[in-house]
């Protein structure tokens, strides 16, 4: 599961200072009834993210992130994002009124020809950022702006449409995918590993259980509940052995007694039927087990 965009809250209330989150998600299944053993959540500091975002892929244009509805995630004035956490929205279809219809139709992708911000002049590409694979993930939309007279120094390097699909969402998805897995998935996958190995050898291989996360206490509790099983085990496997070897000695000396022995149900059938008995009644066991006696 990955969340929307947001300022961090605690307790329902917006954190001091305010610092933008995306949580990432996702539950862990008890492996013999298959419920519901706990959740991780994984709060990413997306600012930090920007921030890195602006100071080096994308340090010569003006950079827009918004959510499906048009809220500035991200903006060149910081004053204007998140205004929807404090009930004053700022939109980019208000910003930019060439956008609008795009925004209304749900067109994925627009080329800008001509914005302007004061007396500049911009060219521009407004696009939806795919990131469906990661399934429940919330859309955001990104507009890059950049001054029309220095495109002409870069356009023969590269263009506007390779450096936004090839660099900027290669590099979210990327971000986010390295950190779930890395934090999440490679751990996981070590455990789900050793619990298969375990159900077809009966051993379990080595678990993350150095890890200092969220992973390495639910390992360690894997590990703990495994041994506390092998000890269990090992001492029902003990206790049969006693409870046969009592048994087998209890039928020797029954056997072996000089003492007609016959032993029979709350029935009066004849369960057993001694060496001895037989010499005195002259039936063999097999003769009168289950007759009444």
């Amino acid at each position: 599961y990955f969340s929307k965009i947001e300022l961090a809250k605690n307790h329902g209330q917006l954190e001091q200072p305010h610092r933008p989150v995306l949580r990432v998600a996702t539950p862990i299944y008890d492996p013999n009834s298959g419920s519901v053993f706990g959740i991780i959540v994984i709060n990413l500091n997306f600012a930090s993210f920007i921030t890195q975002l602006k100071s080096t892929e994308l340090s010569q244009f003006s950079f827009y992130l918004t959510n499906t509805a048009g809220d500035f995630l991200s903006h060149p004035n910081s004053k204007k994002t998140f205004g929807f956490e404090f009930e004053q929205r700022y939109l980019i279809q208000e910003e930019f009124p060439e956008l609008k219809r795009i925004i209304d139709e749900d067109i994925k992708e627009y080329r800008l020809s001509n914005a302007s911000i004061g007396e500049n002049r911009y060219h521009g590409h407004y696009q939806e950022v795919k990131l469906k694979r990661f399934d429940t993930i919330h859309q955001l939309n990104l507009l890059l702006l950049k001054d029309s007279s220095k495109i002409e120094k870069t356009l023969s390097a590269f263009r506007m449409r390779s450096l936004l699909l090839g660099s900027t969402l290669a590099i979210i998805a990327l971000a986010i995918a390295t950190i779930a897995a890395r934090r999440i998935a490679t751990p996981l996958q070590q455990i789900t590993n050793s619990l298969k190995n375990y159900e077809k050898s009966n051993q379990l291989s080595e678990l993350p259980i150095q890890s200092s996360t969220e992973v390495g206490v639910l390992a360690r509790s894997f590990s703990n509940l495994f041994t506390q099983m092998q000890f269990a085990l090992h001492e029902q496997e003990h206790s049969a052995l006693l409870a046969k070897q009592s048994s087998e000695q209890i039928n020797a000396i029954f056997s072996s007694a000089a003492e007609g022995f016959i032993t029979i149900n709350e029935r009066g059938n004849i369960i057993s039927f001694n060496q001895a008995a037989q010499k005195m009644f002259g039936y063999c066991e097999k003769e009168v087990v289950g007759k009444n006696i």
